[in-house]
């Protein structure tokens, strides 16, 4: 199931795209890219980098809640910064939501690729040296919601930048650091896994129909 959400989202919407939609090809693509640079070519590295320095284990000593804020808020910055980038380009264009909702659906899909497709496939093919994991092999539901969450994040930047509101676009940051604090640090919260995960289901659909509704009116920057 989890190799099935992680490839058959993504890789349909982009089949869709590619047959009925080939103008959208490009942001599914800008989605893509934007995750693989900023974060598996960036800021994972330096994140793996840091993690061995004095001062970042010594923060997780002293102050792991804030830690788990400042690694949030790494993520929230490494994807807003692509998403302003990419989705800029559409600024002077008609307005039209199959943009940010293509380019969610490529950031949150390479995402799911990245983070769960792929060590599914590993395990499947090697399931005595590598074990089987549940959490890995029905983490794959995990991803749907985060999938609703990038598309959401992404249509929120897109109509900051179409109606030139900044607010939406902190909103952004702020929103991702606090959903990515959570998934850090809700074993605190005493709630296993399913109950974190329905939370965000939830905060997430609702965030998705927030974005939808945000009026299409432009103040300035």
């Amino acid at each position: 199931m989890t190799i099935l959400i992680c490839f058959g989202i993504p890789l349909g919407a982009l089949l869709y795209a590619l047959v009925r939609k080939r103008s959208y090809v490009r942001y599914f693509l800008f989605g893509v890219v934007g995750f693989a640079v900023f974060q598996i070519a960036i800021r994972v590295p330096l994140l793996n980098l840091i993690t061995t320095t004095a001062p970042y284990i010594k923060l997780s000593l002293s102050s792991p809640y804030a830690l788990a804020v400042l690694v949030a808020f790494s993520a929230a910055l490494a994807e807003i910064i692509p998403r302003i980038g990419f989705l800029a380009v559409a600024r002077k264009k008609e307005f039209d939501l199959k943009i940010p909702l293509f380019y969610g659906l490529g950031h949150g899909g390479i995402e799911a690729i990245y983070l769960l497709g792929i060590p599914s496939i590993n395990i499947l093919m090697h399931p005595v040296s590598m074990g089987y994991s549940d959490t890995i092999i029905l983490g794959g539901f995990e991803r749907i919601p985060a999938m609703i969450l990038q598309v959401a994040l992404s249509m929120l930047v897109y109509k900051g930048l179409y109606y030139r509101k900044i607010s939406l676009v902190l909103a952004v940051v702020v929103l991702h650091t606090l959903i990515d604090t959570l998934a850090l640090t809700y074993r605190v919260f005493g709630l296993s896994l399913i109950q974190v995960e329905t939370v965000f289901l939830v905060a997430n659909v609702v965030i998705l129909l927030g974005a939808l509704l945000v009026k299409r009116k432009k103040h300035s920057l």
